[in-house]
């Protein structure tokens, strides 16, 4: 029956794959790139679950009770180990350790255990030393789902900066997890949930590894009485959730379970010990029932009909928009006026749509704040501009002898290079403001277009909306007159030698004080204006032009090019659905047979 269960499953599953991507496919070709069905159905029906917690929770000791033996090494003199170890439950192999190392991609094969032992755990790879990426661990485990990916997480508090960076980066491959928290201190337990819970992570369970001394008497060794040990279960249960329930994590009282770990063989045995009460083995039993159910053949099952649900729905949608859409084109194509009047219809309205998202987009964004903001930012770097200038100015005329016929060449070397080096650093703080703004502007510009779809003249193709913000206008908005010593000039003047020349520098100096709000602030806010009146104006442009276009491709002749493309297009649909259809039926019936036979069963 095991063995036709597993069959079963893994054709339901292969089905719907099949089923997943030729869904992808055909979403594709029509271009609903904004579909809100996510029909990630892998993601659905085989999970990866992550064993968290500090080093030293007890981790590696409920993977090893979850298989029901020695798989995953663990070390009770220094515990820990020093990369994620990841179990895949195969059935087509016994069971096969692996290590990969960052200069090792391809992986290094061990002989059992031990040798997969001197590479994972912290006694034997001290802080990693030996450069592991990750263990990977395949075995036929005939209670749990074919293709289940567990986990066992290196701790996250309690190791050093390398171990902790790689397992924060393993969370990320996680679509849940079971937090396995220490009872003597829960503090970091309870905040790797908080950290499971801002990176979206699903908490589906809690494990809290009670200390012996919770169920036995220390003295006597014998066990509590059942009052006592059902009052230390249920304390300890209840502070957790309550410290879960301040923090706005959610999850229900009932998943989080109160276990002596190093008590356990496996889930389904307890090891002869005092620790074997009544009250402890039916909390052991009530988290082996969660987790088979969960995790185990029925889960999957349930998985793999949620999943046929989910895709059957959007199935039945699809299905009946593209024959509908397919057969008013055949009957236009005819000469249907009907059926041409209602696709004219049908491609208005996506274009309304269009437009209605490229405005919604922009308002989204907030064009005219970020305008505002940047507005302010220049007027602050004018107002600093200018009294740069303005101190400039003074220190150089006033630096200067009265007698202009004592001027020599090393006095105007010397004001010049200082009028350049101040000129250059005031104009360099404003070209920097400028950059960031253009920048900001650049950013905000994009996430307006990512809400964007555009279909050309064959109604499927996607083009990207071009947008001017690659202009570099704002960095060359002013410069500041340079004097040149050799000339003493910023013209090029034919005298050699005037006095004049330094004079002239220093009014030009007043002039840009007096123009920098009418030619740095006024340019700002007209380069903005103007760039988003062209970008709208454009884009209204393009829409009714394109409009027209498909317009004038309806009331053409049947042996239109576009239109024998795009009903092409909508045959590949029709033959896609059909494929998807065959594939959830199969997926369908082998989920009844197998109903079926656990029933006679």
């Amino acid at each position: 029956m095991t063995k036709f269960k597993n069959d079963a499953l893994k054709s339901a599953k292969s089905d719907l794959l099949l089923l997943q991507d030729t869904l992808k496919n055909l979403i594709s070709i029509r271009g609903d790139h904004n579909d809100s069905i996510q029909l990630d159905i892998e993601r659905i029906v085989t999970r990866t679950l992550g064993i968290v917690g500090e080093e030293g929770a007890g981790k590696s000791t409920l993977v090893n009770a979850i298989f029901g033996k020695l798989l995953v090494p663990t070390d009770d003199s220094k515990p820990g180990t020093v990369a994620p170890i990841i179990i895949i439950s195969d059935s087509s192999v016994t069971q096969k350790y692996t290590v990969r190392r960052y200069d090792n991609k391809a992986g290094i094969d061990c002989s059992d255990i031990n040798e997969f032992s001197t590479y994972l755990l912290q006694r034997e790879n001290p802080d990693n030393h030996k450069g592991v990426s990750e263990g990977i661990i395949r075995i036929n485990s005939h209670h749990l789902a074919d293709g289940l990916k567990i986990i066992d997480m290196p701790g996250l508090e309690g190791v050093s900066e390398i171990i902790r960076h790689d397992a924060k980066a393993a969370l990320k491959k996680i679509d849940g997890a079971i937090v396995v928290i220490n009872d003597r201190h829960a503090a970091p337990g309870l905040r790797t949930v908080a950290e499971l819970a801002k990176l979206g992570r699903e908490i589906d369970a809690i494990i809290i590894n009670i200390r012996s001394s919770k169920l036995l008497n220390d003295d006597t060794c014998e066990p509590l009485d059942n009052t006592i040990i059902e009052n230390n279960i249920n304390e300890i249960r209840e502070f957790v959730w309550n410290e879960l329930h301040c923090n706005n994590v959610n999850i229900s009282i009932q998943n989080i379970f109160v276990i002596h770990l190093p008590s356990i063989k496996s889930l389904a045995i307890l090891q002869k010990s005092p620790m074997a009460t009544s009250l402890h083995k039916d909390e052991v039993e009530r988290f082996a029932d969660w987790f088979n159910h969960n995790y185990g053949h029925e889960g999957e099952k349930l998985r793999i009909l949620r999943a046929s649900e989910l895709i059957s729905n959007k199935l039945d949608m699809l299905t009946c928009t593209v024959r509908n859409e397919a057969f008013v084109f055949a009957e236009m194509r005819n000469g249907n006026h009907m059926a041409t009047q209602y696709a004219m219809q049908i491609l208005a309205e996506r274009e309304n749509e269009l437009y209605r998202r490229w405005q919604i987009a922009f308002n989204k964004v907030d064009l005219n704040s970020a305008i505002k903001k940047a507005q302010l930012e220049i007027v602050k770097a004018s107002e600093r501009l200018k009294i740069c200038l303005k101190e400039l100015r003074e220190r150089c005329a006033s630096s200067l002898s009265h007698d202009r016929l004592t001027w020599n060449a090393y006095d105007r070397d010397r004001i010049a290079r200082e009028l350049n080096a101040g000129i250059a650093a005031a104009a360099a703080e404003l070209a920097s403001i400028q950059i960031n703004l253009l920048n900001q502007y650049k950013v905000t510009c994009s996430l307006a277009a990512q809400f964007v779809i555009e279909f050309e003249d064959d109604i499927l193709t996607p083009i990207k909306v071009q947008l001017p913000a690659d202009d570099l206008t704002f960095s060359k908005l002013w410069q500041g007159p340079y004097l040149y010593p050799v000339k003493n000039s910023f013209f090029d003047f034919e005298w050699i030698w005037s006095a004049n020349s330094i004079d002239r520098l220093l009014e030009e100096i007043r002039d840009c004080e007096a123009l920098i709000d009418t030619s740095i602030e006024g340019s700002i806010s007209r380069i903005f204006n103007q760039q988003l009146e062209e970008i709208s104006k454009k884009q209204i442009e393009r829409l009714k032009k394109r409009l027209s276009l498909i317009s004038s491709i309806i009331t053409k002749s049947g042996s239109s090019y576009t239109l024998l493309r795009v009903n092409n297009d909508y045959k590949k649909q029709i033959h896609l659905i059909s494929v998807a259809q065959k594939a959830f039926i199969n997926c369908k019936k082998t989920l009844d047979n197998l109903e079926e036979a656990e029933f006679f069963h």
